[in-house]
């Protein structure tokens, strides 16, 4: 994926959330947010901070989305005032420092010309046909860790509206599935921004350890 970057050079780059799995927070007591966290949270904000590092060196401009898993440091900091200093993700991400633009879950949908992006609202079978009916608009999300799309069509406004779910750039077996099936894939997308704010939409699969783009195979 960063050698795709590095060749594609993009414009910017949007992270759709889960940048950290946080499964030390997922059930948290005082016990648990002492004890199961020591360590790991400050492996995780390093973690973390190399990675931005490495892709604000391929591509400056950087979008941050809240995702669920992110926010369980927002949960246990509220439950824990004590902690929220050190969990605050703006301040352990240095994003003012960065100029890096972080989207909440509360906050509307990032809109980037006349695509929205979000980290996911639903996990039903058909949560693409749902997101576009809610939301009724064009729109980007990951969440399912798969790949799932949905056209609305507004014949009265001649206006056609989609949405995307692309894959996830995870391990698609952490230790918490516990070796069950989990029918994740791997996959990004890219967006073409064009004049009046229109836009073309990709969906890329990454499998087989790799995909082709233009002719160029990117493998790992």
């Amino acid at each position: 994926m960063k050698k795709f970057a590095e060749d594609f050079k993009p414009d910017f780059v949007v992270h759709l959330g889960d940048a950290l799995d946080l499964a030390y927070f997922s059930v948290f007591d005082a016990e648990n947010v002492q004890v199961q966290a020591k360590g790991n949270w400050e492996a995780d904000i390093d973690l973390v901070n190399r990675e931005l590092d490495s892709w604000q060196k391929i591509c400056p401009a950087f979008y941050l989305v809240q995702g669920n898993h992110d926010e369980r440091a927002e949960r246990v900091s509220k439950e824990y005032p004590k902690f929220a200093a050190s969990l605050d993700y703006a301040t352990r991400f240095h994003l003012k420092d960065r100029k890096i633009h972080y989207s909440r879950l509360v906050d509307p949908p990032l809109k980037l010309g006349k695509l929205h992006y979000i980290h996911g609202w639903y996990y039903n079978l058909y949560h693409s046909k749902k997101t576009v009916d809610e939301f009724s608009g064009n729109i980007v999300y990951g969440h399912c860790h798969g790949f799932q799309s949905y056209p609305k069509i507004l014949t009265a406004r001649a206006e056609e509206l989609m949405a995307w779910a692309i894959g996830c750039l995870c391990d698609k077996q952490p230790d918490y599935v516990k070796g069950r099936p989990t029918g994740w894939q791997h996959g990004f997308g890219i967006t073409y921004l064009r004049d009046k704010g229109n836009f073309n939409f990709y969906s890329i699969n990454i499998t087989g350890r790799g995909f082709c783009w233009e002719g160029r195979e990117y493998t790992y």
